[in-house]
């Protein structure tokens, strides 16, 4: 027999989960946004493969130590499984982490954000593409509204050709959403927490090999901008000498060069 005063709890608790599940949202859209001009004052200071180490460093520490308390599961199968987990992390966590933080540099940050908020596009194209799921009527003109705002943004920029910087936000994006709609297809076979975990330990050790790298191979005496800057985000940047100057201007026209100071600080 029911007693009829829970079914008036019931609905009363039901709401109140909802309400706080709304609220936890919200709170984490507000964190989430914070964290772009956080990241841009960040880059005045850090160089981007410094600090995308230094942040998946953070994050596989916190991942891993989330999985000990809880109990969760690490382990992975040997074999197949882990060239899936290494896809995953090369696409979402290497690819836009770091397209991302060099795209912040040579753009606004509130493009960079829109730009690479578009994953939602490309995740639906390549579910309908790879996974065979093809879209409803509704998810249709939501696309097409998608496609239209981002053509309003980029157009007034397209004048003298799309920037750098847009470009690579919107490769983050992409990237986004091929690692996302890749570890619905490749169904590994394990605890998704520990999955998390092992991509973003492998990326800290993609990112931190690249900065390595990009270290060795920079010239010492000077740490010029990763990226040229768009006008709205250039900063004047003193430098010591004018064979240090000159080194500036000339890896600012190579992109392959400008990547390859990403070590470095950002004042000579």
């Amino acid at each position: 027999m029911t007693v009829p005063g829970n079914l008036d709890r019931a609905p009363a608790g039901a709401d109140a989960g909802d309400i706080q599940a709304r609220l936890m949202l919200v709170t984490l859209c507000l964190i989430w946004g914070l964290t772009w001009p956080m990241m841009k004052i960040a880059l005045n200071e850090i160089p981007p493969f410094s600090m995308r180490t230094l942040t998946a460093g953070i994050g596989a520490l916190v991942l891993i130590a989330i999985c000990i308390v809880k109990r969760r599961s690490l382990r992975v199968p040997v074999g197949k499984a882990w060239v899936h987990v290494v896809v995953a992390s090369l696409l979402n966590m290497v690819g836009f982490t770091v397209l991302s933080a060099f795209a912040q540099i040579a753009a606004a940050t509130s493009r960079v954000a829109i730009l690479t908020y578009a994953m939602p596009i490309w995740a639906m194209l390549l579910t309908w593409v790879i996974l065979r799921e093809r879209p409803t009527r509704i998810q249709g003109v939501a696309l097409a509204l998608c496609v239209l705002g981002l053509g309003v943004l980029i157009r007034p920029l397209a004048t003298t050709g799309i920037p750098l910087g847009l470009l690579l936000a919107i490769g983050s994006g992409f990237s986004w959403a091929a690692g996302t709609v890749y570890v619905k297809w490749a169904r590994i076979d394990a605890d998704p927490m520990g999955v998390a975990s092992w991509q973003v330990t492998i990326a800290f050790f993609i990112i931190g090999a690249c900065l390595c790298t990009s270290t060795l191979l920079t010239p010492t005496g000077c740490s010029p901008s990763p990226l040229p800057a768009s006008p709205a985000t250039r900063s004047p940047m003193p430098c010591g000498s004018r064979s240090c100057a000159g080194s500036v201007r000339s890896l600012r026209r190579s992109a392959s060069s400008a990547f390859r100071s990403s070590a470095c600080s950002p004042a000579c």
